[in-house]
């Protein structure tokens, strides 16, 4: 008999997170997927709201409407600003998402955080390096 604490699992290899065929919602200014659909009693998808919205927009936008209440009224203006429009996330199955928000490939590119003095002295003792 072998001793189970010792003896490795099987390596198996890394799956996806999701499935082409699972229905996701996507966030596109981060190229992320959110989560998985949610339905209702109904069997409609649960509209998901954008997870970008910061309290800085929010602060900015308070600004905004306190400027707008202060400032004199002209024209045939209502004198109250409209408030903004939620944004929701786009949901779709993942084979589509990935394709159309381009989700999967290579990663972006990255700075470097040398300075060209760092980067020089490096070059001129090894001539290969990376």
């Amino acid at each position: 008999m072998s001793d189970p604490t010792t003896e490795a699992p099987p390596a198996e290899p890394r799956k996806a997170a999701y499935q082409d065929d699972d229905l996701v919602y996507v966030d596109p200014q981060a190229k992320i997927v959110v989560g998985k659909v949610e339905f209702d009693a109904a069997g409609r998808p649960k509209p998901k709201p954008l997870p970008t919205a910061t309290s800085e927009t929010s602060e900015t936008h308070e600004e905004d409407v306190q400027q707008t209440h202060d400032a004199p009224k002209k024209g045939r203006g209502r004198g109250r600003p409209r408030t903004p429009r939620i944004r929701y996330c786009p949901w779709g199955t993942y084979r589509s998402m990935k394709h159309v928000f381009k989700l999967e490939g290579k990663p972006p590119r990255v700075e470097s955080d040398k300075t060209l003095d760092e980067v020089m002295e490096k070059a001129l003792r090894e001539p290969f390096w990376n």
